[in-house]
């Protein structure tokens, strides 16, 4: 003879409704400090930059790491070949540059992009000149090559580094010189920040939710020692950019983006506003917990990142003031099992139907095991039957948590039957 365990939810529901506005419409999870929050850096703001006219050297370090317009004169008002602007570094090697371009050069010269081998200037290989030797559209642009394995450290106007240059191969005319506001490199080795503390602490603004000189790969690791459905943040400073967040996840092999049905971000990257937030997510199958091999600056736990997929600009930092996890299993509690069995069906009603924006995704879970189990709720669609899987043992709890919504109108008075 089937049983059930029935759930109703006399309210609006929503991904912040429920008793503690956080989604959870039955049961309850406890926001949890996170083990352990790293911030990924692959940019550099130790970029050494300049310029040679000519044999007159000017040092355009200062001016390339912050953001004023045109302060970097890229080349001299009449050009000649052999003139070039210097890029580098004091330590390490790099294989990538970004420069925002704040005066589009025209004219009709030509560029080579060249590296120290230890006894002359030598073309780089497999340039990708995002610049087009410096006559591209204004804006954050890059230039990628192949690391060369013979680089070698060398003295630019008694600067010693690791150098790139982009030389004037060719010159005829110029009519608007190129100018750059700001720029930084990529180093080989990433600069993991330990962001923890200032995570999990009330200190204002405090936590970098992502460098202030971002680019893709970049990103917020947020680590605990189970799985976990959602994170919450208080946002102090709101980021204001051009760039997509995306919510990865490590499968074993490779961090993945969580399917996109499956996740909503309330934040938009870091960038709504200045209030809490939440990121909502499936947590999936194949999420499997990190080990100091794989783990992000060789950390373990169970981690999502919020990485910067595309990136175009950004004008504010954002910075986050606290935040937490929401575990499956710590602190959890729900409806008990009558009995050892799988949850297979969940019959849905609502006498107020969703508007017709999206669906809303829903997760079961076992706060006892920690296993869990999602179904999708059709938009406009007053009634549902869902097909599920979720084992449970006499006495297993079982919560009802609302990961994704329509975002006008949601479902509203609504009776969730779960078949076992």
């Amino acid at each position: 003879m089937a049983q059930s365990i029935s759930f109703s939810v006399p309210t609006a529901l929503g991904n912040i409704a429920g008793p503690a506005t956080d989604g959870v419409l039955a049961g309850q999870l406890t926001a949890a400090d996170p083990t352990k929050v790293l911030l990924k850096g692959l940019a550099s703001t130790a970029l050494l930059c300049i310029t040679d006219d000519g044999g007159l050297y000017v040092n355009e370090t200062t001016p390339i790491q912050e953001a004023t317009a045109d302060d970097v004169e890229v080349l001299p008002a009449t050009p000649a070949v052999d003139d070039a602007i210097y890029f580098g570094h004091a330590t390490e090697t790099f294989a990538k540059i970004a420069l925002n371009q704040t005066t589009q050069g025209a004219g009709t010269w030509t560029v080579t992009w060249q590296y120290w081998n230890g006894t002359a200037w030598t073309a780089l290989s497999g340039v990708t000149d995002g610049t087009t030797a410096f006559t591209a559209a204004v804006g954050f642009v890059t230039v990628v090559w192949s690391t060369p394995t013979d680089w070698a450290s060398c003295p630019v106007d008694n600067i010693d580094g690791y150098w790139v240059r982009a030389v004037v191969a060719t010159y005829s005319a110029i009519t608007t010189a190129p100018q750059i506001g700001q720029g930084y490199i990529y180093p080989v080795s990433p600069t993991w920040t330990d962001d923890t503390t200032d995570f999990t602490d009330a200190g204002a603004s405090d936590c970098a939710a992502l460098p202030a000189y971002p680019g893709v790969g970049d990103g917020l690791y947020i680590g605990y020692g189970e799985k976990f459905t959602k994170v919450k943040a208080t946002i102090g400073t709101a980021g204001v950019a051009t760039w997509t967040v995306s919510l990865k996840y490590w499968d074993g092999s490779a961090w993945t983006a969580v399917t996109a049905a499956l996740v909503e971000d309330d934040t938009a990257g870091w960038t709504t506003g200045t209030s809490t937030y939440y990121v909502h997510f499936v947590p999936p199958s194949d999420w499997v917990a990190n080990t100091a091999a794989n783990g992000p600056n060789s950390q373990t736990g169970f981690f999502v990142v919020m990485e910067i997929t595309a990136f175009t600009s950004v004008t504010t930092q954002p910075l986050i003031t606290q935040g937490w996890v929401l575990p499956l299993v710590t602190g959890a509690d729900g409806v008990s099992s009558p009995v050892k069995s799988t949850v297979t069906k969940v019959s849905c009603s609502a006498q107020t139907a969703s508007a017709t924006n999206a669906n809303s995704v829903f997760l079961l879970i076992n706060t006892t095991t920690g296993a869990s189990s999602s179904f999708t709720w059709t938009k406009a669609d007053p009634n549902l039957e869902a097909t599920v899987s979720l084992a449970v043992r006499i006495a297993d709890e079982v919560a009802l948590v609302q990961i994704t919504e329509d975002g006008t109108t949601e479902f509203a008075d609504a009776n969730f039957i779960l078949t076992l």
